[in-house]
């Protein structure tokens, strides 16, 4: 039973944080209506059960949640949070939705440099070099870390592409890592080489000029 409340919990916290998102200003939070299936997909639960939570916020004499009750809900039902003041009031949804803002900065990040490839590839398909367009860096990790930490939207069927893209971004940094290793190696084994050449040249020095020595003796 505990498990079941916990679990309805962080559904419900899901419900709130896609219901509201920073305005243009960067400062102010506004209600952000979704559809009810794009929140299941975030919650990474079942449309059923994102219903059944948010039916207990827009019952008879609840009125967070719209549309009101009884209007029945399906997966593509727009919900949205009635009142504004809400948000103002409610600090830890503030808190939530500042750290959601960055997650679907890093979302879009991906998109668009995805996209940018794809377009790339199909307008050029013989002379591009993918690799230009690849993540690498911080941007790289940013996106590997929002990955780990929405599987189900990464997973999804639409987002084949820039599941992809990233993918292609990881392996090309591990290949980089490789060479680098492989050039380090390489390094290493000439500079070896090097001292121990200058080190058998100064011990032929040294038995040179002991020779020499004795032959003035």
């Amino acid at each position: 039973f505990r498990r079941v409340l916990f679990r309805s919990k962080k559904i419900a916290e899901q419900v709130f944080r896609s219901l509201t998102q920073v305005a243009g200003n960067g400062v102010s939070l506004v209600r952000r209506p979704t559809r009810l299936c794009d929140i299941a997909l975030t919650a990474e639960a079942e449309v059923q059960e994102v219903v059944d939570v948010v039916d207990r916020f827009r019952g008879e004499g609840k009125s967070f949640l719209m549309p009101p009750s009884p209007e029945s809900l399906h997966e593509s039902t727009i919900i949205d949070i009635s009142h504004e003041s809400l948000i103002r009031q409610w600090n830890e949804l503030r808190d939530w939705t500042k750290v959601d803002d960055e997650a679907r900065k890093v979302q879009s990040m991906l998109e668009t440099e995805a996209g940018k490839l794809q377009e790339a590839v199909r307008t050029q398909p013989t002379s591009v070099d993918p690799t230009r367009f690849l993540l690498t860096g911080v941007r790289l990790e940013q996106a590997l870390e929002w990955k780990r930490k929405n599987r189900r939207i990464a997973d999804s069927p639409e987002f084949s592409v820039p599941r992809e893209f990233l993918r292609l971004s990881e392996e090309w940094r591990e290949h980089s890592k490789q060479k680098i290793k492989r050039l380090t190696m390489g390094l290493w084994t000439v500079s070896s080489f090097l001292c121990l050449l200058i080190a058998i040249s100064g011990y032929a020095y040294i038995l040179a000029m002991s020779a020499r020595v004795a032959q003035q003796e």
